[in-house]
């Protein structure tokens, strides 16, 4: 269960992090107090958390040949889905253009897998 807590609280704060460095990444709420823009967070971060753990792998296994003909590229474009699901899921979560949801999905690997190696 702390795992599960800890995943969503990561993927919240680097949607969190996209939001305020990565031009086109917007959340739709008032960023001047905390208790407006938490609890969305934690929702996109559940979201997130979601895509990743019951959409992923479903979709790795239908696409286990492309996965092996990219030589495991193909990945990032599975995890570009996911970011692109919950932007499309989440109105207050607003993604405008492929480059920004490229960073976007690089601050979620890069936050995740840094995390991964503290725990």
């Amino acid at each position: 269960m702390i795992k599960i807590l800890f995943r969503i609280l990561a993927n919240a704060g680097a949607v969190y992090l996209a939001a305020r460095f990565v031009d086109g990444v917007t959340l739709k709420v008032d960023f001047s107090s905390f208790t407006s823009y938490a609890p969305l967070l934690l929702i996109i971060g559940f979201v997130l958390w979601l895509g990743n753990t019951v959409i992923r792998p479903l979709v790795k296994v239908l696409t286990f040949p492309l996965v092996i003909i990219t030589f495991g590229l193909f990945n990032a474009i599975i995890n570009i889905l996911i970011v692109w699901g919950a932007d499309y899921i989440l109105p207050q979560l607003e993604i405008t253009g492929i480059v920004p949801l490229l960073w976007t999905t690089l601050i979620l690997f890069l936050v995740n897998n840094i995390l991964f190696f503290l725990k």
